[in-house]
């Protein structure tokens, strides 16, 4: 799938303009590309669009227009899109209770370790690879960018719109849910659209996500809305599940955040 450019994207103004309509077609989009995986786990699967629309988001939210500034942020959230032979997806770890949020994910600490969470099709399964940097030892995100390498049999079985599957197997919590008809005809789509010439092969390891200067808990906060919980800014138990997660780590960010706020702000208008 080729990279996003700086000429796909539009400036502020234009951007605020169509973004209501934007906003409502890459929801209606991620219904297709959103699978449940469990109780507390869900799965977004991302394209073009989906990414686009968050590079769109954090440049209105943070008000970015300077074309280098702009150039960053594209090439940071390329990093989410799938490349030749494989699809990508962002996971939420989803708490209902606020009180539950720090046990929960402690429970799902280790669930990126190769073989946890595995997307069947085609007779094959292929593991998850977790963005590096949103767990450690003793502590794991509510949000993660993972990655799946598809076989050939698994890109014929999706590009035939046959038969596939998620499944995870971590600390007792086992799921398994075969995939929508919808969500096969979408990751089908990608499969029979190729493009390793724009993305060179991958290095097998875990992958990394390019070192940011902005907090974490933005990002996570963003691919919340992003991901189609149209509710987020009146739920507030699913924003406080990414920005319980942030504390401890390296950014410091807890659920008082004034990024927090201001992004709930710029949400509601």
């Amino acid at each position: 799938m080729k990279p996003l450019t700086i000429h796909e994207i539009q400036n502020l103004h234009e951007y605020e303009l169509g973004r209501a309509d934007f906003r409502r077609r890459v929801i209606d989009l991620k219904k297709r590309r959103r699978v449940a995986l469990g109780p507390l786990m869900t799965l977004v699967f991302e394209n073009r669009d989906t990414v686009r629309f968050q590079v769109q988001e954090m440049l209105r939210v943070e008000r970015i227009a300077a074309p280098e500034k702009v150039q960053d942020e594209i090439d940071v959230y390329n990093e989410l899109l799938p490349r030749d032979g494989e699809v990508a997806a962002t996971l939420f770890i989803e708490v209902t209770e606020p009180d539950q949020v720090q046990p929960t994910l402690d429970r799902f600490i280790g669930l990126d370790e190769p073989g946890q969470l595995v997307l069947e099709a085609g007779g094959e399964s292929a593991p998850a690879r977790f963005a590096a940097g949103q767990s450690r030892e003793d502590r794991i995100s509510a949000v993660h960018y993972v990655r799946f390498a598809l076989g050939p049999g698994a890109r014929r079985a999706l590009a035939a719109r046959g038969e596939a599957a998620l499944s995870v197997r971590h600390a007792g919590y086992d799921a398994r849910t075969a995939l929508p008809r919808e969500t096969v005809e979408e990751l089908g789509a990608t499969c029979l659209r190729p493009d390793s010439k724009r993305f060179p092969p991958r290095p097998h390891g875990p992958t990394r996500l390019p070192g940011r200067r902005r907090t974490l808990i933005i990002r996570a906060c963003l691919t919340i809305q992003a991901s189609g919980f149209v509710g987020c800014s009146s739920t507030p138990v699913r924003w406080e599940s990414c920005c319980y997660s942030c504390r401890g780590s390296k950014w410091r960010n807890g659920p008082s955040s004034p990024r927090r706020c201001r992004l709930r702000t710029a949400r509601s208008r």
